[in-house]
């Protein structure tokens, strides 16, 4: 928490603290976080049995666009048209 910061309670459904700057704007403890994490919830009709999809795009997180190097792949939610991937940083 910065020195500017008034500390005053915690969310409670978070946890997390919760106070005002000096400039009266809200703070959160993860208002300084400097990255996020995303998790892709993809339907798409069957694919067959020997079918995975993966995730591509331009930041290191996503492989940058290599397709013979996927780093994100789905998985089927109970066989059903829902795909989930892992938490990507």
């Amino acid at each position: 928490m910065s020195e500017e910061s008034n500390f005053t309670g915690i969310h409670p459904s978070s946890n997390e603290k919760l106070g005002y700057n000096a400039d009266n704007s809200i703070y959160q403890e993860n208002d300084y976080i400097n990255h996020y994490t995303t998790v892709f919830h993809v339907h798409m009709p069957e694919l067959g049995r020997f079918y995975v999809p993966a995730i591509l795009g331009s930041c290191e997180s996503l492989g940058e666009w290599n397709k013979k190097n996927p780093k994100v792949f789905l998985r089927n939610v109970n066989n059903s048209t829902l795909w989930v991937s892992d938490p990507v940083l």
